[in-house]
């Protein structure tokens, strides 16, 4: 415990994490307001409450995800288990209305190989889900290399009509769905009813939607623009307009529940500790939310947005049911946390964790400096950070008053071609 040691760039606390299970007396410290709560969440609470904590958000957890569901989980039918959906455009040359895609395959595994085919019919399509497609069926797509083929003229059309047919339709549609079948997964064609239960999550948003804003539950702050990831070019231009509204409806519902459970914690202090990891279930659902959440069909799970490294347009996008088991639901989500808590308890003593910047004046002095510094034009940490920002400050910012707004970008050391006027 004698021996000082410093992270001035902590980030998610990983490096310090050592040094914290050494004993040794250390400080952690970010310019991120994002980066500064995980630190706390890792390095500080754990090794504070031990085991009572996993087993209060445990508790505090069960009830959100329960009492969300009683809320709009029944425009998640229980079969459903994966929506996988497609922008459409209008050929600029016949009129025909068709989905981009740049392979029909749903399933590519050793033991399945399903597809789907899009068949023109009045403008419109129909669609027929094939078993054991062929490879050369699988193959086949309707846009690649920037450049979308019409399914019915077979005439090209360029990547900034696509782009200008999304940014003023913004047309979408779902193509078919993974359902439960006995101990294995299928995929069905919507029905008509399928698309009726979405429709009315959407009409139960819009109902909803003016309560959300008063309460401040939707993230209507602009999207920081970087010219490598042209979100505006597609209509995007504040982060609630990343998501769709049924999406929208079950994150403002987990905002909204996260606040009146932790309203029930009579211990000021305690009642911010549980606030921090509600929130990051909400974090964790963010990131499998949204137009960005591409779909694997070798592993026919759903990724993470910022697996693509920053949140982007996925022609082709999942949306997973939160309240299923599987791979970005709630109660996989709330399982993942329990036993990253578990694993920080082993820390006896908790780290401190500041919210500064290293450039700040101070006369202490530490006997050992580690740091894994910024990537430079590697990663854009400020701008990238709002995409869970947004929402988790709506959720915290009662609790941790110290938390600004956005995140800052004055000191934030990396390369940003979009930022500061260029």
């Amino acid at each position: 415990k004698e021996i000082k040691v410093l992270d001035p760039f902590a980030g998610a606390g990983s490096l310090a994490f050592p040094a914290v299970q050494l004993g040794l007396d250390v400080t952690v410290s970010d310019y991120n307001p994002l980066a500064h709560i995980i630190e706390k969440s890792v390095l500080e609470f754990p090794a504070k409450y031990g085991l009572k904590l996993k087993e209060d958000f445990e508790k505090y957890a069960s009830q959100l995800i329960k009492k969300t569901d009683d809320d709009v989980g029944k425009f998640f039918p229980q079969d459903h288990l994966i929506y996988l959906w497609s922008w459409c455009i209008r050929c600029s040359h016949c009129e025909q209305r068709f989905p981009l895609t740049n392979h029909m395959y749903i399933a590519k595994t050793s033991k399945k190989k399903i597809g789907v085919k899009f068949i023109p019919k009045d403008k419109n399509y129909t669609e027929e889900i094939i078993k054991n497609i062929s490879e050369s069926d699988g193959k086949k797509y309707t846009q690649k290399g920037g450049k979308a083929i019409c399914i019915s003229c077979k005439n090209t059309i360029n990547y900034k009509s696509m782009m200008d047919d999304i940014s003023k339709n913004k047309d979408r549609e779902m193509i078919c769905i993974q359902i439960q079948k006995n101990k294995g997964r299928d995929y069905i064609v919507p029905t008509e009813e399928d698309k009726k239960i979405y429709q009315n999550a959407v009409n139960f948003f819009n109902l909803k939607k003016s309560d959300f804003e008063k309460e401040n539950l939707i993230p209507k702050e602009k999207i920081h623009q970087d010219p490598r990831n042209p979100l505006i070019n597609y209509g995007v231009l504040d982060w609630s307009e990343y998501f769709d509204e049924r999406q929208l409806l079950v994150l403002a519902t987990l905002l909204k529940n996260i606040s009146s459970i932790c309203k029930n914690i009579k211990d000021e202090k305690y009642r911010s500790v549980i606030a921090l990891y509600l929130n990051s279930i909400l974090a964790k659902r963010v990131n499998m939310a949204g137009f960005g959440v591409a779909w694997h069909n070798t592993r026919e799970i759903p990724a993470n947005i910022l697996s693509l490294r920053q949140p982007r347009i996925v022609f082709n996008f999942a949306e997973s049911n939160p309240f299923q088991s599987l791979s970005g639901s709630l109660l996989n989500i709330k399982k993942n946390i329990e036993d990253g808590i578990s694993f920080a308890t082993k820390l006896h003593n908790p780290a401190t964790c500041n919210l500064e910047s290293c450039t700040k004046p101070s006369d202490l002095k530490y006997d050992l400096i580690i740091t894994d510094p910024p990537y430079g034009d590697d990663v854009q940490y400020g701008e990238l950070s709002e995409f869970f920002y947004t929402w988790v400050y709506r959720g915290m910012k009662e609790y941790y008053p110290d938390l600004p707004l956005r995140s800052p970008l004055d000191e934030d050391f990396c390369v940003s071609v979009g930022r500061f006027n260029n």
